[in-house]
């Protein structure tokens, strides 16, 4: 589901994570590592280059994400929608058109990367990507408790950037529609009442 108008690109483009700020936060999370004695005499200048290459590589890989995903992520966690698994009101064949009103859906992610050298871990690399999506006016379509598509509906995304704690990037995208909707192909499964009980093993 990478659409282009559903990317988190919307929020940090490729060209602002080459910004001299991803390398200073990779140049002081390495050094943070503090890596095992034995292994740091191994580290030399070029090595050293080559992980800090590395890691601003990853940073674009990690905020590789898509705003469908999470919003779905965050639709399937309301209780509301577990009734849609009852085949007598909601036979498979039959399809519903939810109508959902502004809402705001907070979402963090704390991808990393892990280093190693000679096939020994320096530690990993922290990332964390903190996201706020504005939706309005959005319908989404369900058949065989299954989201099938999203129809209409605008949203503003606001989203910070962090490597090792250090902010790389802070801001808003502008406001967008999905004008034409957006297809879920086979679907995606709304989990049922029992599945989102917390177990009490």
């Amino acid at each position: 589901m990478n659409d282009a108008t559903t990317s988190i690109r919307l929020v940090f483009p490729r060209g602002e994570l080459k910004a001299p700020k991803l390398l200073t936060a990779a140049a002081n999370a390495l050094r943070d590592l503090k890596p095992h004695e034995a292994l740091n005499a191994r580290l030399s200048a070029k090595s050293v280059t080559g992980f800090i290459g590395h890691i601003v590589r990853m940073s674009e890989m990690v905020t590789d994400m898509d705003l469908t995903d999470v919003m779905l992520g965050a639709w399937k966690t309301e209780r509301r929608f577990a009734k849609y698994h009852d085949q007598n009101k909601y036979p498979p064949r039959s399809i519903s058109i939810v109508p959902l009103h502004t809402h705001r859906i907070t979402s963090t992610h704390k991808p990393y990367v892990e280093l190693s050298i000679a096939g020994e871990s320096l530690g990993r690399i922290p990332f964390e990507i903190e996201l706020q999506i504005t939706v309005d006016a959005v319908d989404v379509v369900i058949q065989d408790a299954r989201f099938k598509r999203i129809e209409g509906g605008r949203a503003r995304v606001s989203g910070t950037l962090k490597c090792a704690d250090q902010v790389l990037i802070e801001k808003s995208s502008k406001n967008f529609e999905w004008k034409e909707g957006i297809s879920l192909g086979e679907g995606v499964l709304i989990p049922t009442l029992a599945e989102r009980r917390p177990s009490r093993l």
